[in-house]
């Protein structure tokens, strides 16, 4: 051992390498990073006092075995721990890699490893150097990132299918950039694909139903302007021709200077509710009908009794001709097919009849009701148009078909409006055709004019109670609702199939076959 005292120039320098070392342990103590050096020949380990601290080792002792160290590491990364040291020593491959280490029974750490390999003067590898890092509370936010992202996920799922099942969608509407957020049910409603992103503002105008685009820009940009909540309903067409009705829910939200930033609503597809109460209207018309025709049903047949007495008198009498008594049997046939139509009409929007309790069915020819029908119409269409000098021609083409189960009075009911309502649409003469025959899909019998025709609106309306296109004088708006609920009753059908505006229209009536 020498006793050579140090230079001045020497401590100098020592205490210049004693404060760097310190400045590197305290950046390496900020950071949790620590650095090793392990010694290929020796197999000694150096370690910063950082690396101490991160692998729970005592800074006053000496550096850890190898074995120590490999003590330390969790069980189930020891393997793959000694497999990155082995590449490292035997081939000089440097590795990047994340393992555990157990301090304690209760307390682990997760550590990011960094090591290079150094090839000393001979050209063989020397030592390994490389950095630790102890990345535990990282790990633990992003598993708690990681946490929220699957909850959130989980919960944007959960909305979703609960607005798929209420038919609710969500949107979020940038009132500077007029960018729109939507969820998935948004989509599915306005009948965007959710793949292409949220609509622009003028595209999902372009959907809103022509009559309704006013209050739909009018609503928005009010609430813009005043940032007051707003609720209403309007239409919208798809591309596929499918209309529907929604209703909006929107709240906007104001920045600090009170202007309106965001409209965040919900948009709801409340079709079937609206054709739920439109049918409920139906219901409770017919309902009203079904009352007021009993009492009507009761003076009438008063008066049908009345006229059935007087006519019988007069047919006592013997000076009429053939002509005349032909004429007599056919108001009788008339005053008789009234008296049927006035028990249907008792029965007439009763929501509790039905085909079990009627007891006047019989088996029909429906081309013999139809010649009947044009028969005691005659004075409609033909007599008195030709005094005008007009003509309308009719034509019939009847196959040889089933007779169908029906009340014969209701169903000469049915004929003689849809027949009267042909007529009718010909002011000015034209051309009736009748055909009759049979499809898979039961009895039909198509009535086709050359009249004025109707819009898409009046074909839509033409089967509803009360709904008339003729006037008070002409008619109430009962006779071609009539005709629907007979129809239906039976378990026919009855629809426009084609009409179009100077161009006439086509009606058919089609009845199940008979078992």
């Amino acid at each position: 051992m020498s006793n050579k005292k140090p230079t001045y120039q020497e401590l100098e320098q020592l205490i210049k390498e004693l404060k760097s070392e310190k400045k590197l342990n305290e950046a390496q103590k900020l950071a949790g990073i620590g650095s090793w050096l392990f010694n290929l020949s020796t197999k000694k380990v150096e370690f910063s006092d950082e690396m101490f601290h991160i692998w729970g080792f005592d800074v006053k002792k000496s550096p850890p075995e190898y074995q120590t160290i490999i003590n330390r590491i969790h069980p189930k990364d020891v393997e793959f721990y000694n497999v990155a040291i082995e590449k490292a020593t035997r081939l000089g491959t440097p590795f990047n890699i994340e393992f555990r280490i157990c301090i304690t029974n209760e307390k682990q750490k997760i550590i990011r490893s960094i090591c290079k390999p150094a090839i000393g003067v001979s050209g063989k590898l020397t030592i390994l150097t490389g950095i630790n890092q102890d990345i535990t509370k990282q790990k633990k936010i992003e598993e708690d990132k990681l946490k929220v992202k699957l909850r959130l996920e989980k919960t944007i799922q959960s909305l979703n299918a609960s607005q798929k099942l209420a038919h609710v969608g969500s949107y979020l509407l940038n009132t500077a950039t007029k960018k729109i957020e939507w969820s998935e049910e948004t989509f599915h409603i306005w009948g965007f694909d959710a793949k292409n992103g949220s609509p622009e503002y003028d595209e999902l105008i372009n959907r809103v139903h022509i009559e309704d685009k006013e209050i739909f820009n009018r609503t928005i940009q009010k609430a813009i302007q005043t940032g007051k909540p707003y609720e209403f309903e309007h239409r919208i067409c798809l591309p596929n021709g499918e209309q529907k009705t929604l209703r909006d829910i929107g709240q906007p939200a104001m920045n600090n200077d009170k202007e309106v930033i965001n409209l965040a609503g919900t948009t709801q597809d409340i079709t079937s509710q609206k054709l739920f109460e439109e049918a409920k209207i139906k219901h409770q018309r017919l309902k009203i009908i079904g009352e007021m025709s009993a009492s009507i049903a009761h003076d009438f047949n008063n008066a049908l009794q009345q006229m059935m007495g007087n006519l019988e008198v007069v047919e006592i009498q013997n000076e009429f001709s053939d002509n005349s008594l032909d004429r007599l049997n056919n108001i009788r046939s008339i005053i008789d097919d009234i008296s049927i139509r006035v028990s249907a009409l008792q029965k007439f929007g009763d929501t509790e009849y039905t085909n079990n309790n009627e007891n006047n069915e019989n088996n029909i020819d429906i081309n013999a009701l139809i010649e009947n029908s044009l028969n005691e119409s005659r004075l409609l269409w033909k007599d008195n148009m030709e005094k005008e000098g007009l003509k309308i021609t009719v034509t019939t083409d009847f196959e040889e078909i089933p007779k169908i189960s029906c009340n014969s009075g209701e169903l000469k009911s049915v004929i003689d409006n849809v027949i009267e309502n042909s007529m009718e649409a010909m002011p000015k003469g034209g051309n009736l055709m009748i055909k009759t025959g049979t499809k898979p899909e039961g009895i039909f019998a198509i009535f086709t004019d050359t009249g004025i025709g109707m819009d898409k609106e009046t074909q839509l309306k033409v089967f509803q109670p009360f709904f008339s296109t003729k006037g008070f004088k002409l008619g109430r708006g009962l006779g071609m609702s009539g005709a629907y609920s007979i129809v239906k009753k039976h378990g026919g059908d009855i629809a426009v199939k084609y009409s179009r505006i100077n161009k006439g229209t086509t009606i058919e009536i089609v009845f199940p076959r008979q078992e």
